[in-house]
């Protein structure tokens, strides 16, 4: 590694450094800088950041465009469910008023069977009474 004169000169003319101590702490300050050097980002690094975060941005994007998609779809089944549940509440409402009106009839049938059964029965007793 080699240290910049002007480094060795301030630091043997200014700092009164011994010019071996003078040149350790050249090498140190050099280590330093090149190590500093390889972590910080560079102009070319923070492009390619930019372009990484734009590409992400857009993969992002198309997926919260799928998803809202998504929703209407759901939403669309939710609505078409509901409209089959409304068509078989109709349904279900219309086949129970038919089985009321079965039941009705079937009622006033059997009173009416039990009726003329009884009157029979009566007239028979009746009859069997006068002779």
């Amino acid at each position: 590694m080699a240290v910049q004169v002007e480094t060795l000169d301030i630091l043997t003319e200014r700092a009164h450094f011994d010019p071996e101590v003078a040149r350790a702490v050249g090498d140190a300050i050099t280590v330093e800088v090149n190590a500093a050097r390889d972590t910080l980002a560079t102009k070319a690094d923070l492009l390619l950041t930019k372009a990484d975060l734009q590409r992400e941005i857009a993969d992002v994007r198309q997926d919260i465009t799928d998803v809202r998609r998504d929703i209407t779809d759901v939403r669309q089944d939710i609505a078409d469910v509901r409209q089959k549940i409304s068509a078989l509440r109709s349904e279900m409402h219309a086949e129970i008023a038919n089985v009321k009106t079965d039941i009705i009839k079937f009622v006033f049938t059997a009173l009416a069977t039990q009726m003329a059964l009884l009157v029979g029965i009566m007239l028979a007793i009746i009859q069997y009474l006068r002779v």
